[in-house]
């Protein structure tokens, strides 16, 4: 379903039906925002940088034979202007190479003549791969282009690996010992292969430890300054480094409310520490036997309930607004019913 508020900028039929432009209003897009899957459509529709050539290149041969015809001499330029310049495919790590392949064949001419076009693959091989539910094709399919590029020979500065992620061999593709390394072409020193984004401006220092540590060689850093943001002027109070401290606080004070397993670790343990680990005894259900309902998720019950009593303990001794604390949950069901809990509170 679309939102209500996002319906008066979707495009529909007389009878009210979600509709597609016609090539006509497409070509006078100069940016196009679309799936990998859906940029099928401009293919299926011609609207592929090769085809627009290929019919620039017959407009231009029909106008010159008509000039000639008549006796009339002229020139034509701009058969050679392509319609779409650049290509970027977002969270390219998780697509697979077939589905990378369908933007690529509407942007790139395989002609020697043809202009090049700009295509950058956007994503974190780190991160979440394919999802492929086929055994017999989880081995082709389970790396995306991204990866599989990142993977070829490589001319490096200085010498280091033969490719950026490593040799790709079966046992070790996803091993945590491999490490991104980047490397320039011999040739150009300015041309980058791959440009590694590590600074990270939602990510806490204390967040970014481990996977650094774990994942990105420790390359990863934080545009977090001190205890906040810099751009942290506009949460509460309009006091960013209030806003840290209220948390900070908030957070000390939920630890002492509960046992902490190693008491003698807590002197040392910084006061601007913004992590907290709870650890709850639970037992896991299954929605599906207990509800009789088609569709199976899990809950815990027990933990429903520690998270609705810090959310408690939170707003009423700490002073944090509910609009500023966000629960997430990985089963469906859990959700639910911390929802549902919450709510009976007035939460």
């Amino acid at each position: 379903t679309v939102p209500s508020d996002v319906l008066p900028f979707t495009r529909q039929g007389a009878k009210g039906e979600f509709v597609l432009p016609t090539c006509q209003e497409l070509l006078k897009f100069s940016i196009i925002v679309c799936t990998c899957h859906d940029s099928h459509i401009l293919y299926l529709a011609g609207l592929t940088n090769a085809m627009l050539r290929h019919r620039l290149q017959c407009l231009q041969a029909t106008i010159l034979s008509t000039l000639r015809l008549s006796g009339m001499q002229g020139e034509i330029t701009g058969s050679d202007r392509i319609h779409f310049t650049h290509l970027f495919i977002d969270e390219a790590a998780q697509a697979t190479e077939p589905e990378s392949l369908i933007p690529l064949s509407v942007v790139v001419d395989d002609d020697p003549g043809a202009t090049k076009v700009e295509i950058a693959f956007c994503g974190d091989p780190r991160q979440l791969s394919p999802n492929i539910y086929s055994p017999l094709a989880s081995q082709g399919l389970q790396r995306s282009l991204l990866e599989r590029l990142l993977r070829l020979p490589v001319e490096t500065y200085g010498g280091g690996r033969e490719s950026l992620l490593g040799p790709p061999t079966a046992s070790s593709w996803r091993s945590l010992d491999e490490l991104i390394e980047y490397s320039f072409q011999r040739k150009d020193c300015h041309d980058h292969l791959s440009v590694f984004l590590n600074l990270s401006y939602r990510g806490h220092p204390s967040f970014l430890l481990m996977p650094s540590k774990l994942f990105y060689f420790d390359k990863l850093k934080s545009a977090v300054k001190g205890q906040y943001y810099p751009s942290d002027q506009q949460h509460l109070n309009g006091n960013g480094s209030a806003a840290a401290d209220l948390w900070l606080s908030a957070l000390r004070r939920l630890e002492s409310l509960t046992v902490n397993a190693y008491p003698e670790k807590l002197s040392a343990k910084p006061n601007d520490w913004p992590m907290m680990f709870r650890a709850v005894q639970g037992k896991d259900t299954s929605m599906s036997i207990e509800s009789f309902f088609g569709s199976n998720s899990w809950c815990n019950r027990m933990e429903a309930a520690v998270v609705v009593e810090m959310i408690e303990q939170l707003v009423a001794q700490s002073g944090i607004a509910t609009s500023s604390i966000g629960v997430m949950a990985a089963f469906r069901a859990q959700v639910v019913l911390i929802r549902r809990i919450l709510r009976e509170k007035n939460l």
